[in-house]
């Protein structure tokens, strides 16, 4: 009589590290295609096609390789809460903490699977919601004129394709509770809470959600988010001249201005297109830059800047009148701040 068993937890972190993988994996394909666009633009005629030819391929199969990495780390999830929910289902289960076993003379847990309730709302779903949408059209129209092309994990595509085109690849992925997803631009991903977290949600909610991280990565294509300035130490900053502190205090005000600004577009975009006005908004209804702030995004900028330098402290904050406040803080308790107007 043999028994199957499964340590969820176990199964969930190796997923994750599958989806790591997976990301360096998107890394390397931006890479590539990097090199293959400098070798381009270095190198015409003469062997240069066989080359660009090869690097070509090299880009396609790491394409694969994380698009199966993604798609593995999912099934893994999928089959690590399918064993859950049998647990809980049947009396019959030993349990130890996560890790679960079934006497396979008792049950075959395989039928059950494939006969399970799978949640309704995919990605497909959120995007068909976000085309139904006047915002969502406008959207997908910005994108379009942008060379932005999203795409999900089925390969179905939205938005510009052609020469110079720039994928977001869209895909489901465990997170943190508490985060409905993230944009980032150095893999030029969109992750969204795995589809657990969105079972017991409607369309709607997910194309909110949806919407909101397309329109930051359509702020970074637009080149609205302003590039982050090199963070210095306690030490480097006190090295600086004070010329180069005020230009370095400028630049760090200018970079979170832009990404509280992105923050407010895309609140904005997703209310639009879910219809239900967000945290992010004052009681006007409206996605200002002090709600924006108050919604938690001033602590998030905060430990960010903290875990990005050593010595220094910066404060941000929105005065009424939308006055853009940044200010940092050396040792020795002198505020430098550096102020930025609506």
């Amino acid at each position: 009589m043999s028994t199957l068993q499964m340590n969820s937890d176990q199964v969930r972190d190796v997923s994750r590290q599958v989806e790591h993988f997976a990301d360096d994996l998107e890394y390397l394909r931006c890479e590539l295609n990097r090199v293959v666009d400098l070798l381009r633009g270095s190198w015409q005629g003469g062997a240069s096609g066989v080359f660009i030819g090869d690097l070509g391929y090299l880009v396609r199969q790491a394409e694969r390789c994380m698009e199966d990495g993604y798609g593995l780390a999912e099934r893994m999830r999928d089959e690590a809460t399918q064993w859950e929910l049998m647990d809980q289902r049947f009396g019959d289960t030993t349990v130890s903490g996560a890790y679960t076993s079934h006497d396979n003379s008792f049950w075959n847990p395989i039928s059950w699977f494939r006969s399970s309730p799978r949640p309704t709302v995919s990605l497909n779903d959120g995007m068909s919601y976000i085309q139904n949408t006047s915002s969502g059209r406008d959207l997908l129209r910005q994108a379009q004129r942008a060379r932005l092309r999203f795409r999900l994990p089925d390969g179905t595509s939205f938005g510009y394709s052609g020469r110079g085109q720039r994928t977001v690849n869209i895909s489901y992925s465990s997170m943190e509770e508490g985060t409905g997803g993230y944009y980032a631009d150095s893999s030029r991903v969109i992750r969204l809470q795995s589809r657990q977290g969105f079972a017991a949600q409607s369309e709607s909610d997910l194309a909110e959600v949806l919407a909101h991280e397309m329109q930051h990565a359509l702020d970074y294509r637009l080149g609205r988010i302003r590039p982050q300035p090199t963070m210095p130490s306690e030490s480097q900053y006190r090295r600086w001249s004070s010329a180069r502190q005020a230009q370095w205090r400028r630049e760090l005000a200018d970079y979170y201005e832009s990404r509280v600004d992105s923050e407010r577009r895309a609140y904005e975009r997703g209310w639009s297109v879910g219809n239900e006005p967000p945290r992010a908004y004052d009681s006007s209804n409206r996605p200002t830059r002090a709600a924006v702030m108050n919604a938690g995004y001033e602590d998030h900028y905060e430990n960010e800047f903290d875990r990005a330098t050593t010595g220094l402290e910066v404060e941000l904050d929105v005065r009424p009148n939308g006055e853009f406040r940044s200010t940092v803080t050396v040792p020795d308790g002198k505020d430098d701040p550096w102020y930025k107007f609506w």
